[in-house]
């Protein structure tokens, strides 16, 4: 393996490495959003009940969720038209 090939591999290594980690802090930035993580750790705090409001997270998930699919659909016919006017142009 020449120096560029395993330099090439190495940044690739890297690129998955640093994008695992921004899709890290993209989970815990989505949850902190809506609240739904603790804002600070109380080594002394026991919750007798679960932190977390179930019906806050499901309404959260039923948004982003709706949105998604809103996107999806939409990206669909996006793409449907670009195929339609090309093959219209030709």
């Amino acid at each position: 393996m020449n120096l560029t090939t395993k330099g090439f591999a190495d940044l690739t290594k890297q690129q998955v490495v640093t994008g695992l980690i921004s899709w890290g802090a993209q989970v815990v930035t989505w949850f902190c959003g809506p609240s739904l993580l603790p804002e600070g750790v109380d080594d002394d705090m026991h919750l007798s009940r679960p932190f977390y409001n179930c019906p806050l997270i499901q309404s959260c998930y039923t948004g982003h969720r709706q949105k998604l699919e809103h996107l999806s659909r939409y990206s669909v016919k996006q793409r449907l038209y670009t195929v339609w006017i090309t093959l219209a142009a030709a």
